[in-house]
């Protein structure tokens, strides 16, 4: 049986220490997580994560430079519109030089705004219509050109990209 001395009398004072149950380890101190728990990742994830955005950083500047390799420069030569008549006419029409020189990866550009077709070295543009070359391999080509005085042309395509 118990006695009245057993239990602290209501109003007596203050609890002893000792009477307290110890602390509570599965109670949330910050954010709903366990004491001892922080909300920050380990250093271990944050380190995998720098590492794997360096990666996809590094694979993506160096595909692009892959991609954007010096890709050569365009020559465009636009034929305008009456330009068959002209040359018909004994019109001394120079649209072309008679030597092109290109280098690898280089292109070649003729648009024929003309009623008429256009032969410029082996290329033969009808009217209307867009020529795009682009010169992958080192060569010389000779050829016959409407839109030069003297009929031919010679291109050049040099080996240094």
């Amino acid at each position: 049986m118990s006695t009245d001395t057993d239990r602290p009398s209501p109003g007596a004072g203050p609890p002893d220490p000792a009477d307290l149950p110890g602390p509570d380890t599965t109670r949330c101190v910050r954010g709903g997580l366990p004491a001892g728990e922080t909300d920050r990742p380990p250093r271990r994830t944050l380190l995998l994560y720098v590492v794997a955005a360096l990666a996809v950083l590094g694979a993506t500047v160096g595909l692009s430079r892959v991609l954007h390799a010096d890709v050569g420069t365009d020559r465009v030569i636009v034929i305008p519109a009456g330009t068959a008549e002209r040359i018909a006419a004994g019109e001394a029409v120079e649209l072309v030089p008679a030597d092109l020189r290109f280098q690898l990866r280089d292109r070649l550009v003729v648009i024929n705004n003309d009623r008429a077709t256009h032969v410029v070295g082996p290329f033969t543009v009808a009217a209307g219509q867009q020529l795009t070359k682009r010169f992958s391999e080192a060569a010389t080509i000779e050829g016959s050109c409407s839109l030069h005085p003297g009929g031919s042309i010679t291109i050049e395509v040099g080996g240094k990209a």
